[in-house]
């Protein structure tokens, strides 16, 4: 038996068999939704398409940033706004550590990017001898995780 050609098809015939099509999708004997699963086998590939947006200087800037606020909600949900009482960051005032609230906030900064730096080292697998020594005098007592994991 062949199949009919939607062209020959009256559009209400047209949308009744799409339909039809989409429930036997989505009402498998596998109790799994093919059409959900299909749409998730292309997740990764519309992110980066966004993403593509987003970094394409021809793009109208307006589309650019609209295109980067959709990656963020992608990767991190929706954006919820943050309450506080409106007054200024003192960096001079005591913070938590008992240093300036500038200095901890530097920290963090810094902390933040040796993170980043490792964490690159680690996913490109670069072997821990031929790491930066100022990371691998940060990663301390860490080293030796690392470096049973060259080893496996």
């Amino acid at each position: 038996m062949g199949r009919r050609a939607l062209t020959t098809l009256n559009p209400q015939e047209a949308r009744a068999a799409v339909a039809k099509h989409f429930r036997r999708l989505t009402n498998s004997q596998t109790g799994v939704n093919l059409a959900q699963f299909q749409a998730q086998l292309k997740e990764q590939e519309a992110v980066r398409l966004i993403q593509g947006f987003m970094e394409d200087p021809t793009l109208p800037v307006a589309f650019r940033k609209e295109c980067a606020l959709d990656v963020i909600k992608i990767a991190r949900g929706p954006i919820t706004p943050w309450f506080h009482d409106g007054k200024s960051v003192d960096p001079n005032a005591e913070g938590q550590t008992g240093q300036t609230v500038g200095t901890e906030i530097e920290a963090a900064k810094l902390t933040a990017e040796l993170h980043e730096r490792l964490n690159d080292l680690v996913m490109r697998k670069v072997p821990v001898d031929r790491w930066p020594e100022d990371v691998r005098a940060a990663a301390g007592e860490f080293m030796a995780t690392f470096s049973e994991v060259d080893e496996t």
